[in-house]
């Protein structure tokens, strides 16, 4: 199947061959060797990434459960969804009931993309295969939503409060706080916070070996970013007195 533009290419679509068996399949692997896959495979989320994604599926069965008998085949009870054939109509209506927030503003745009995540993260972990209308329709239903909600912030109407970033004013009031309750750990995590750009989460975990001396500052290398959760093209962050 042709690619119609560049990036990863998905597994429906990599040029495969399933027509023939798999050499051993009977065959068992050793207790201790599946052990030890399973420890390294836990590790391709982190544990509050994977409560999330379980939290949004969460959120969809629930909306669908409310609208449907319970014999809907995408639905098989209070906790998780059916993947393979999953009608992608229904993850869109559940995506237009979401983007729409009490304030009657817009959700951004990764509150649903994060949804389509958790469907695509879950489905594998079930080794369930999404329809290929599903990656079709999802594409240009988000690539939609993001126009829509940048005509939303131009209208005022983006509901951006998830996401506000603390002012500068609020920071010297946290610093001042800092210094007059003698509290080092907040006053050193919200000055590394706010010269690194950085969220909270990247601070949290740095130690000793993520700083270095530079000739004029201070550089801060993280072990590993939301982006990059291998650590192989992290950068470096230069702190200045």
């Amino acid at each position: 199947m042709a690619r119609g533009r560049g990036g990863r290419i998905r597994p429906h679509k990599r040029d495969t061959d399933d027509g023939i068996d798999i050499i051993g399949a009977a065959l068992e692997v050793q207790a201790g060797h599946r052990e030890t896959v399973r420890e390294t495979e836990r590790r391709d989320k982190e544990i509050a990434t994977k409560k999330n994604l379980r939290n949004r599926i969460k959120h969809m069965y629930e909306f669908w459960h409310q609208l449907a008998d319970q014999d809907l085949i995408f639905h098989t009870n209070m906790h998780d969804i059916v993947y393979s054939g999953i009608n992608v109509k229904f993850v869109k209506s559940f995506f237009a009931h979401k983007k729409k927030k009490e304030n009657g503003k817009i959700c951004s745009h990764v509150q649903l993309r994060k949804y389509n995540d958790a469907i695509l993260y879950a489905a594998r972990q079930r080794k369930q295969r999404l329809p290929t209308e599903y990656y079709e329709e999802m594409e240009k239903f988000l690539e939609a939503f993001k126009k829509e909600t940048a005509q939303a912030k131009k209208n005022g109407m983006l509901d951006e409060q998830e996401a506000d970033p603390i002012s500068w004013t609020m920071f010297n009031l946290i610093f001042e706080w800092a210094l007059q309750s003698k509290n080092i750990y907040v006053w050193v995590f919200s000055i590394l916070q706010w010269n690194c750009m950085a969220r909270s989460i990247n601070i949290s975990v740095l130690c000793l070996h993520n700083f270095r001396c530079g000739e004029d500052n201070i550089i801060c290398t993280y072990d590993k970013t939301k982006s990059d959760q291998s650590g192989e093209s992290v950068g470096d962050k230069h702190i200045f007195a």
